[in-house]
């Protein structure tokens, strides 16, 4: 776009200093009385590559800057904290991701198809039914590790689980906890790392709550190593249902049989 911008400039000037000599010599006399209007958008073209080209230094500015400032946070560990106003927001972040993300930790502990004891909005569902999609698509390409802890509040959970093991995924990796009680409540998180940083994303499930739900997007290095420690440690005490290349058939089978 720049270089258009440029080349059209560079044939506006010629034009004007052309159509000024051949004025100037009197070659140009059908057109005499055009010379000012032409030379008026000539000028007003130039006018208007000149603020385009200012406005886009602005915004290369700006941009800079923005990312001078994240830098500036990031290096001296300064927490960021971004709320989300909707699950739609929060879930359209994951997925908009996807794209950057070299692995990904992954833990749900409750009921996902309900919010304070009412169901999805059709919104909410189709936000969550994208995220579904785009992960089974990430999967399917095998270039991201995708570690993820279950429970099994209800049955659909589990037989998306068993689906999601028995696809046997390269880079798929599952645990569970042989569990159905959701009295205690669990807060949900999701790690993403990328290749210079991680993000964390947390909320959680209200049950019996007047308190406005939380979902945030967490940057920092201290914040995220704690849920990154709690992670592995809740891993590795699962119930595994596929690590690596291996499906563990005996606790699939397990797993089946909770309903």
């Amino acid at each position: 776009m720049k270089k258009i911008l440029q080349v059209s400039t560079l044939i506006v000037f010629i034009a004007a200093i052309l159509i000024s000599l051949l004025d100037l010599f009197g070659v140009l006399p059908i057109i005499t009385n055009s010379i000012p209007y032409i030379t008026l958008i000539l000028l007003s073209a130039l006018g208007a590559y000149l603020i385009t080209e200012k406005s886009t230094k602005i915004d290369s500015i700006e941009n800079k800057v923005d990312l001078g400032f994240k830098e500036l946070l990031r290096h001296h560990n300064i927490p960021q904290i971004q709320s989300f106003s909707s699950l739609v927001d929060f879930y359209s972040y994951i997925v908009s991701s996807f794209k950057d993300v070299k692995s990904i930790h992954d833990v749900s502990w409750s009921n996902p198809q309900k919010f304070n004891n009412q169901e999805l909005t059709k919104q909410e569902e189709k936000a969550y039914e994208r995220f579904k999609s785009y992960k089974e698509r990430i999967l399917k390409k095998g270039e991201i590790i995708y570690n993820e802890i279950f429970t099994f509040p209800y049955e659909s959970r589990v037989k998306r689980a068993i689906n999601l093991v028995n696809s046997n995924y390269k880079c798929y990796n599952a645990v569970y906890y042989p569990t159905k009680s959701d009295l205690v409540p669990r807060m949900s998180f999701v790690i993403l790392e990328f290749k210079e940083h991680k993000e964390l994303l947390t909320f959680f499930y209200k049950n019996n709550s007047e308190i406005e739900e939380k979902r945030l997007l967490v940057k920092s290095d201290e914040i995220i190593e704690l849920f990154q420690d709690y992670y592995d440690n809740a891993f590795n005490g699962g119930v595994p249902l596929k690590l690596g290349e291996k499906i563990y058939n005996k606790n699939v089978k397990k797993a089946e049989s909770i309903f």
